[in-house]
């Protein structure tokens, strides 16, 4: 439980919220009336649906059981509040792994609003004196799952009525969750009267209120800034009137948005249509998400269902977090590199958010790129927005799988001094942190050329292999993803295995078209927690039989987990790949 910090206007604010997978506040309610507080439901207050709590599977418990369990309200509208009164607290009986346990009552509603909003939520409650309860807290939830965004208001000094703070929150479903912290006397010792009130319309067009740029609706704008600025150049309809399918069509073609598995497929209608699973109904497919411990199922959702699994409430399973990261993205940009510079473009947000999952939101990240010279586009830093654009803008030319400065673009992250800087970039200078994890994640299809753009055997493979030692000394991680645009070059393979090997790093080895390189990197961040060997697929840390028997099960399967090289289905060329990781896992091996 993250410490409180107290504000001079007496309000509280702390980062843990039971149930909730992502960053949340804690406030309390505002004074309005004396402590007696024994609240009448108003006159077309909808009754809640369990009674005094009595009801197994509990219809209106939330979650973690999902959107299947929380009472509809209707909604909202400017000039007509929504009132439900109920009661809270009650310990029930229930079945628990064959067993006697107890569950004690909560109750959640969902409610929708047409339009971003400032919402105020209004609570009368009381025990069974008359008296409020100094533990009773209000969970808003924006969207409908339980590890959507969420403010937590909390009655911390018992006092009744309170109104809340105004939310403020995007068009759509939405939840609000009463529960009490802790307390469990029965039976229904809490009542309670909630009213949800609009208190303003927000003005929206590009930001975090106006909702997906991937669905159509009567409102303008996107949630997506950049994407949504650059639709509204082209079309400003889209902001100022609504953003409708023409405008979603500009956000596809422009932004490169709503397709995220890139199978020409808009991810809503692959959901709609059952394509694709979306367990935490965010208009995102499945596949597309984080899923850090490799079982199929987005982060989000192992932890929606078992919240125990975050226990920081920072919205990453703890087992995949590695402490502080400092990460540098060491690219070859020749024209051969297209597919797989790409392919990261396409998935970059995905990349970076496992990034800081692994490094326990602490992240700095920084961009080299080479060809037959150096360019460090971006030192260390933590700004990571600036080093997405910046990938997002790498362009790609010349080369053909020759021999490029691979092994000059590692000495300047490494140690700095390389001979072949190009003219104009600035120096790598920002010195990686001692007691934080450092990795170099190396991308390319060619062999190293140092300075001179040839490759001589017995002196550049020796300087790459130096170029490891020094890093190895220093502590860096090196991740070598080999891209093998004109088919497997043996002498390659063998120097980006050397990387990996001596430094306790990762290789991968990914499509001639650049495909799964994203994938490459998202598996050489996760790869501290050891779990993620390729071809793994029943996680014990062993590539072996009961691998090979999943695989097999899931054979000609499309978005499956043993699709191992994510060309779509489950073929002879993942069982290739499954027999070559064959043994336990351990560093310099492919891993997922």
């Amino acid at each position: 439980m993250a410490h409180p910090t107290f504000r001079s206007d007496g309000r509280i604010r702390t980062l843990a919220v039971s149930c909730i997978a992502v960053t949340a506040a804690l406030a309390a309610f505002v004074p309005r009336a004396p402590a007696q507080c024994v609240g009448v439901c108003p006159f077309g207050g909808t009754l809640e649906n369990d009674a005094c709590g009595g009801i197994v599977p509990d219809p209106n418990g939330g979650c973690p059981a999902g959107p299947e369990q929380h009472q509809p309200l209707g909604v909202v509208l400017p000039a007509a509040a929504v009132s439900v009164c109920g009661s809270i607290g009650a310990s029930i009986e229930v079945a628990i792994d064959g067993g006697a346990g107890k569950i004690v009552d909560r109750d959640a509603f969902t409610f929708q609003i047409t339009v971003a909003s400032k919402v105020r939520f209004g609570l009368f409650q009381h025990d069974e004196t008359g008296e409020p309860v100094p533990d009773f807290t209000l969970d808003v939830l924006e969207g409908v799952e339980c590890g959507a965004q969420a403010t937590r208001y909390a009655a911390s000094f018992g006092l009744c009525p309170f109104l809340s703070d105004p939310v403020a929150l995007p068009p759509g479903d939405h939840v609000v969750v009463l529960s009490l912290g802790g307390r469990a006397p029965a039976p229904c010792p809490v009542s309670y009267r909630l009213t949800i009130e609009i208190i303003q319309e927000l003005p929206v067009e590009c930001g975090r209120l106006a909702g997906s740029c991937c669905v159509a609706r009567a409102v303008g704008g996107c949630n997506d800034v950049e994407c949504c600025e650059a639709v509204c150049i082209l079309d400003f309809a889209c902001c100022d009137l609504a953003w409708d399918a023409i405008c979603v069509i500009y956000a596809v073609d422009s932004c490169g948005l709503c397709d995220c598995n890139n199978n020409a497929l808009l991810d809503p209608l692959e959901i709609q249509s059952g394509a694709s699973l979306d367990c935490n109904r965010n208009a995102v497919p499945d596949e597309c998400e984080l899923d850090c411990n490799g079982n199929g199922t987005a982060d989000a959702c192992d932890i929606a269902l078992d919240p125990s699994l975050d226990t920081d409430s920072n919205g990453s399973i703890d087992a995949c977090q590695c402490g502080c990261l400092d990460l540098v993205i060491v690219a070859d940009t020749t024209g051969s590199m297209d597919g797989a510079i790409s392919n990261v473009k396409n998935a970059l947000a995905q990349v970076l958010s496992a990034a800081l999952a692994a490094g326990n939101d602490d992240l700095r990240v920084a961009l080299v790129t080479f060809t037959d010279k150096v360019t460090v586009v971006r030192t260390l830093t933590d700004d990571t927005a600036s080093v997405q654009s910046a990938v997002l803008a790498l362009g790609t030319g010349g080369g053909m799988s020759s021999p490029e400065a691979s092994d000059e673009a590692l000495r300047e992250v490494i140690s700095g001094g390389t001979d072949c800087l190009a003219s104009g970039s600035q120096f790598f200078h920002e010195p990686f942190r001692t007691n934080c994890r450092t990795l170099a994640v190396l991308v390319t299809d060619a062999r190293p050329g140092g300075c001179d753009d040839a490759f001589t055997p017995g002196i550049d493979d020796l300087n790459a292999l130096e170029r490891a030692f020094d890093a190895a000394d220093l502590g860096i991680e090196i991740a070598a993803v080999c891209v093998p645009v004109i088919g497997i070059d043996s002498v390659l393979v063998a120097i980006m295995e050397s990387y990996a090997l001596v430094t306790g790093g990762t290789f991968l080895l990914v499509d001639p078209d650049g495909g799964g390189t994203a994938n490459a990197l998202i598996s050489a961040v996760l790869a501290c927690s050891g779990r993620f060997c390729l071809g793994d697929l029943d996680q014990t840390g062993t590539v072996d039989g009961a691998d090979l028997g999943l695989m097999l099960q899931q054979w000609g399967a499309p978005n499956s987990t043993a699709d191992l090289d994510d060309d779509g289905a489950v073929n002879g060329a993942d069982l290739g790949i499954l027999l070559a990781a064959w043994g336990e896992c351990g560093s310099g091996r492919r891993l997922r």
